[in-house]
């Protein structure tokens, strides 16, 4: 998502906490595709921030690596807020 926008902030920082708690738990993407059910090409445009990731897929997401959702909300929040300056 590229621009100017809290949505691209919102976005890019996403992408960042989603792909550091993947690292963090020693899986590659086509694993997490795996598990997602989904291909793994799809599961790489989320979390590059190329394609917008659905609720669902996140919700989902912090299930898999066990963080609380509102909690990783608001680290996104914060880090967008951070990027847009």
């Amino acid at each position: 998502m590229k621009g100017n926008t809290f949505e691209s902030y919102f976005y890019e920082a996403l992408s960042e906490i989603v792909t550091n708690l993947r690292l963090k738990n020693g899986r590659t993407f086509e694993d997490v595709a795996d598990i997602l059910d989904m291909k793994p090409i799809t599961f790489y445009a989320y979390e590059k921030g190329t394609r917008k990731m659905p609720i669902t897929v996140f919700k989902k997401l912090c299930l898999i690596y066990n963080v609380d959702m509102k909690e990783t909300l608001n680290k996104i929040n914060t880090l967008a807020a951070e990027k847009m300056g």
